[in-house]
């Protein structure tokens, strides 16, 4: 049973900080008592103050009725602060079905202010391990099998339950787990424990690999790395196994935010080159194109001679919560998938429609949208539709579909399955 932090609302957090003066007071002494030096005192303020801010943005569309946790690390850690502290005095309330609210005001957080700034001055990133310089041969991992894709799952709520039991249930079987990152608020030991190591599918003789993401990081990595990776016996945040037709490659773009970290990109170039006639798949938290969201230039710019010169077929990645499947991209030649739609409420885009992207409803098949060529992204498709896992928090109209994939492959063919939750088919392809 999934036993997630109660959900931090803005609307708790605006009445607490910004209902008396003296919590901005308050704040002001404890982050100079907790440090010498007052440039760093004056930092953390300033990074409080805008977490504030981005937590407020991000809230204008909910309105305080579902889970929203920015791409903003300081956000993301008072919100992991703030439900925990509330968790353990009690204060919790139901918000809807299957979540509670923390409940906290100016009093509780001009008592709690100061341990926030301690435990944020001792986050420190966790150790990085390094991978081993050869891709793994894995028990069940033959020239034909089945991989559960899931990506932005951690979140205990929505739909994240029901596609983990879906992929339990599912009658041809996985032999591999693929998680491609974020638990949230910020990925500490009760987040990870229990929105995410203790619903994760238990599916018997598969093997679970993770790739590691901000939101993990925002805590230091602590978790994902001592808890995560141990669970799934993988030996570090980046990985590599194979067979006689196939090699898969986890990157870690969270550990250095939207990079490939330490010696990430020479040791997949090393193994592009040794690959033979083996495809190159490869797996992310951060994505390398988009119709709508940022492309990281560090993270791409790294393996730029191995994406031009057309080793990778298809790459894999999360961090956008949508399901995007885009046709082949031309100057890479590869296949670009977002599956960042496990488990995070996300508001549905006006896809189509005369203020739109300029996107049509696929007349074959009403769960997608198709949109062409944009932002130097190739053209593809978008699953869209109302979101019946929202609950009664609020309209699931407002909301987008959420789900996994299943890649199939079967020796030099693969095959993939867009699921809903409920493992319901909304597409099936062979790529080749």
């Amino acid at each position: 049973m999934s036993n997630p932090n109660p959900i931090v609302t803005f609307r708790q957090i605006n009445h607490a900080f910004n209902s008396n003066e003296a919590v901005m007071s308050q704040a002001h002494s404890e982050a100079e008592a907790r440090t010498t030096d007052p440039v760093e005192a004056a930092s953390k303020l300033a990074a409080l103050g805008n977490a504030l801010k981005v937590l407020e943005a991000e809230d204008a569309e909910a309105n305080s009725r579902v889970l929203v946790s920015p791409d903003h690390r300081v956000a993301a850690l008072l919100q992991t602060f703030l439900a925990s502290r509330s968790k353990e005095e009690g204060k919790v309330e139901p918000l809807h079905q299957g979540a509670n609210e923390a409940k906290f005001d100016d009093k509780d957080v001009l008592g709690w202010i100061g341990s926030f700034f301690t435990w944020w001055k001792k986050i420190k990133p966790a150790k990085w391990q390094t991978a081993p310089a050869e891709p793994e041969q894995l028990a069940g991992v033959g020239n034909d099998f089945r991989m559960a894709v899931l990506g932005d799952w951690g979140t205990g709520l929505y739909g994240a339950p029901t596609c983990a039991k879906s992929i339990e249930g599912d009658a041809k079987g996985y032999n591999v787990l693929m998680h491609l990152g974020d638990v949230y608020y910020s990925g500490d030991d009760h987040e990870i424990q229990k929105q995410f190591l203790d619903i994760w599918p238990k599916v018997a003789g598969a093997v679970s690999r993770a790739c590691n993401s901000n939101h993990e990081m925002y805590t230091g990595g602590h978790a994902y790395f001592k808890k995560t990776l141990k669970q799934f016996e993988q030996k570090a945040s980046y990985f590599a196994f194979q067979n006689d037709h196939w090699i898969f490659v986890g990157l870690d773009t969270g550990y250095e935010d939207k990079d490939l970290a330490k010696n990430q990109a020479q040791w997949l170039r090393e193994i592009a080159k040794n690959r033979g006639q083996r495809k190159l798949i490869l797996f992310s938290h951060h994505q390398p194109i988009s119709w709508l969201e940022e492309q990281h230039p560090k993270m791409t710019g790294k393996i730029g001679d191995i994406l031009t010169g057309g080793h990778v077929f298809a790459w894999y990645w999360g961090h956008e919560h949508r399901c995007v499947l885009y046709e082949r991209h031309d100057p890479w030649f590869m296949f670009g998938r977002c599956v960042g739609h496990g488990g995070y409420p996300y508001f549905r885009k006006n896809w189509a429609g005369p203020s739109g992207l300029g996107g049509k409803v696929d007349p074959d098949n009403k769960n997608w949208v198709l949109l062409g060529k944009k932002n130097f992204a190739p053209g593809g498709r978008v699953v869209d539709g109302p979101n019946p896992f929202i609950g009664d928090g609020d309209d699931p109209n407002r909301y987008g579909p959420q789900g996994y994939m299943s890649v199939e492959f079967s020796g030099a063919h693969i095959n993939e399955v867009v699921h809903a939750p409920d493992g319901s088919v909304l597409y099936d392809r062979q790529l080749v």
